[in-house]
């Protein structure tokens, strides 16, 4: 049954899935890694912070105008007596950072220094633009979700560094042990989402049901076999100051029949991007534990990665293949023990800078080493805060081989007057835009032989037929669009207005 034209009005729309592929040759649908900057952005340069700093949040202030970062850190070993405590800082761009004495804390005699909460580890913090509307809270601004040993908290904050932290739960949920929560007001639906630990005790023991099936290519993810121990829940709540409805979650990730013995999904990671319609991208932290004989000490031992997972809705995910997004580094560099991705991405321009963690040690492997190693402080804070760079829509692209491919979209209908379309040609490739009718037919003046070619690398090239970009008298008739290219990348499309 004909269920009519998707209407995609002036929104950008990704390639992430065949949503906007109704018949292809010769196209495959890619993931595309980034690209590693090794620099360390953040060095842990305070004595409060000297083993190593963790669990952090970055978000846009729109009032201050300014990036804020909330994070854990460690004043010595943390299996050995070693404090955390939650500090703050802040950047205009989100990359360079500064460390204001905030004058909260009382550390060695001092309170100059940037600790906003003494013995605080897990948390996750984030502005909130449902408290700053109209019929908002703002001295509610910002949001924290907090991990203690039996319970979940939310403290709140006009400015993101004065909080007001209610001892009443939110939630009889542990914390997550040592997973920090992921939570944010999701405009789309309306509500908040939290992302969370679920804890499979014994193979496919799921203690919350997984997320129902819909139809999807690339297919979503549906278990048969659910692997202890840690997978990813999701519940939506009115309120994230109230009780939360425990009863609702839902789990959404787990490893499964297509991933090894001995692995689980740490934590999430969750980004929904704001530049686009219906899309939403995980970054999973991926665990492989070590065998007993590999690790005998340290059973809690193994290897971590950065995979990537997109959704059009946050609910349903898609793994594609499995490979790493962010991958380790060679044995011996910072990160050839393990990668941390996040969901913390900075547009500059045509890039998105993603922040995550690398670390020379595998999981469990400093609790191997001896009493006089653990000591040592050349080991202490080894690993990097750094950022890994994608281009603009860039994670999922549908690819024309070099002998040529071609896709046709089902029937659209738009707002605005001109065609942009992320695309990237090789120098050997070039690609065209034909507009079709809704049965397919070439409509006058906008076929093959009028569209002007196609020879770029570009976030937002125009598409022109004999040299005019207006489509206005299109917007009101439902249009496919038949892209042929060859050698070339194709991220997204989006009608705009001149």
């Amino acid at each position: 049954m004909d269920s009519g034209p998707i209407h995609v009005g002036d929104d950008k729309q990704l390639f992430i899935d065949h949503r906007f592929i109704e018949s292809a040759e010769q196209v495959t649908l890619r993931v595309n890694p980034p690209r590693k900057e090794t620099v360390d952005l953040f060095p842990r340069d305070k004595p409060w912070e000297a083993f190593t700093t963790g669990w952090y949040s970055i978000d846009w202030d729109p009032e201050a105008r300014r990036y804020k970062k909330w994070y854990a850190a460690c004043d010595g070993d943390q299996w050995a007596g070693g404090r955390w405590r939650l500090c703050y800082a802040e950047s205009t761009d989100g990359l360079s950072w500064e460390k204001p004495e905030l004058g909260l804390i009382e550390y060695s005699g001092s309170r100059d220094n940037n600790i906003l909460i003494d013995g605080e580890k897990l948390t996750y913090t984030f502005c909130d633009p449902h408290a700053c509307g109209p019929h908002g809270r703002p001295e509610e601004r910002f949001k924290m979700i907090r991990g203690f040993p039996e319970k979940t908290k939310v403290g709140t904050s006009p400015d993101g560094i004065r909080w007001h932290l209610p001892d009443r739960p939110v939630s009889a949920l542990p914390p997550g042990w040592d997973t920090a929560k992921q939570a944010w007001w999701d405009e789309r639906i309306g509500r908040y989402v939290v992302y969370l630990r679920v804890q499979i005790d014994e193979e496919n023991e799921l203690p919350y049901p997984f997320a129902g099936p819909i139809d999807s290519d690339p297919p979503v993810v549906q278990p048969t076999l659910a692997r202890p121990i840690r997978a990813i829940g999701r519940l939506e709540t009115d309120d994230l100051t109230a009780p939360w409805p425990d009863d609702e979650i839902r789990t959404v990730l787990c490893a499964d029949q297509d991933d090894p013995p001995g692995s689980d999904i740490y934590h999430a990671g969750v980004y929904p991007y704001p530049y686009a319609a219906d899309a939403y991208f995980m970054f999973p932290l991926t665990y492989h534990h070590f065998t007993e004989a590999e690790s005998p000490v340290v059973r809690n031992d193994g290897v971590n990665d950065c995979q990537f997972c997109a959704s059009r809705d946050g609910i349903h995910w898609m793994r594609y293949d499995r490979r790493p997004y962010i991958g380790r580094g060679i044995q011996g560099e910072f990160d050839g023990g393990g990668i941390h991705g996040s969901p913390y991405v900075i547009r500059r321009g045509a890039e998105l800078y993603q922040h995550y963690g690398g670390e020379p040690w595998t999981h469990g492997q400093y609790r191997r080493l001896s009493d006089q190693e653990r000591r040592d402080r050349a080991n202490w804070a080894r690993g990097r805060s750094c950022v890994a760079v994608q281009r603009l829509d860039g994670f999922v692209s549908a690819d024309a081989a070099y002998t040529g491919g071609e896709l046709l979209t089902p029937p659209l209908t738009f707002d605005g007057d001109r065609l942009e379309i992320n695309i990237d040609v090789a120098a050997m490739g070039e690609a065209r835009v034909e507009l079709r009718d809704r049965e397919g037919r070439p409509i006058d003046g906008f076929g093959a032989a009028d569209c002007d070619r196609l020879t770029c690398n570009d976030v937002a090239a125009r598409g022109r037929w004999r040299g005019s970009q207006d489509l206005g008298a299109l917007r009101s008739r439902p249009v496919r669009l038949h892209v042929r290219m060859r050698s070339a990348k194709l991220y997204a499309f989006q009608f705009v207005s001149a």
